[in-house]
């Protein structure tokens, strides 16, 4: 695979890099911090870096004094940083509207006059713009006029919902009261308002990966089914990308939880070896897979066939610490280790 991508993907991994960075422990962040000093001008470690300070500043059960002037600054100087680098992607998927009212008004002016030259009707920047001159904003009035054509309206409007799906995700995690399927089932509502845009397949199919996740914790088996059957049918109509990877691996777990949930352990393991199979990407071989579904299916006894799935991740997780081989000593031992990509292992 071509370390540069095509033009046209660049926005695609900038989300896709965004989305990453969403939940990762403190030390990642920090981890963060340190490279984009390193690199300050390389795109994909600055959005992960973006989305990490982003879930962080909406954690209020870590939240500290001093953690929170930190996150804040940090935020603040990615967003300047952003606007003044690489403005044609700063849009409400990382300045969702609760941040906007903690920018200083110099802080405002500067990301609004390094925005201005940019801003055509409907892009990001123009709402934006917006945002930052009514933070009151409601989401239903930043919705792009008709100014763009079909395929590009729908993808902005793909990772635009996606972000503010994932604002809903987080505001939920945070308020007291809620069932543990309320959450999910109210960022289905937003991945469904995406879903019915047009929009190129590889923009989709983040969104595709997202919407099944989300239908799999919502118990909402026959759309997670119909959404991963289409992510699978996307791949095999396009060309391989950086993000093809990703996208099976989405869809085979989400097919495999299905499997799982009625009965057939079979189908399951099949569905979680051609997860493993998916090979790497640069998510994949960085921050390692999702192993909910490898964890449950080893409690449920499956241990020959999530040893065989380890074993096939080791081959391209080269950021899993030891990990891996861990994981795989203590099932050779007859003993059942919690599979966690960011637990104690970490």
């Amino acid at each position: 695979m071509d370390d540069e991508l095509p033009d046209e993907m660049v926005d695609v991994e900038f989300t896709k890099a965004w989305v990453d960075g969403i939940g990762v422990d403190e030390a990642l962040v920090d981890g963060g911090i340190e490279s984009v000093a390193e690199q300050p001008d390389h795109v994909p470690s600055r959005a992960f870096l973006l989305g990490a300070v982003w879930d962080a500043f909406v954690d209020q059960e870590r939240a500290t004094r001093e953690r929170t002037v930190r996150i804040h600054d940090c935020a603040r100087d990615q967003i300047l940083w952003w606007a003044e680098h690489e403005p044609d992607k700063l849009h409400p998927l990382v300045l969702p509207l609760h941040w906007v009212q903690h920018l200083s008004e110099p802080a405002r002016a500067r990301v609004a006059a390094a925005l201005d030259p940019v801003a055509s009707p409907g892009s990001g920047a123009s709402l934006v713009l917006a945002q930052l001159a009514r933070p009151d904003l409601q989401v239903e009035e930043l919705r792009p006029s008709g100014d763009l054509d079909a395929e590009g309206l729908g993808a902005f409007m793909l990772t635009f919902w996606l972000g503010e799906g994932i604002v809903q995700r987080s505001t939920f995690a945070t308020m007291p009261g809620n069932s543990p399927l309320a959450r999910p089932r109210s960022v289905l509502l937003w991945f469904e308002a995406a879903l019915e845009w047009t929009a190129p397949p590889e923009v989709r199919a983040i969104v595709l990966e997202s919407a099944c996740s989300f239908a799999v914790q919502s118990s909402e088996y026959v759309r997670a089914r119909a959404w991963a059957t289409e992510l699978l049918d996307a791949i095999g109509s396009t060309e391989p990308s950086w993000n093809t990877a990703n996208g099976l691996f989405a869809a085979h777990t989400t097919l495999g939880r299905i499997a799982l949930e009625e009965g057939d352990g079979e189908r399951a393991c099949a569905e979680l070896l051609s997860a493993g199979r998916a090979g790497g990407s640069p998510q994949l071989n960085s921050f390692g897979p999702d192993f909910d579904f490898a964890n449950r299916l080893l409690q449920a006894g499956h241990r020959e066939t999530v040893e065989e799935f380890l074993q096939l991740v080791a081959g391209y997780w080269t950021g899993d610490r030891g990990a891996v081989a861990r994981w795989l000593a203590e099932i050779q031992r007859g003993e059942t280790p919690n599979l966690r990509r960011f637990g104690a292992d970490f």
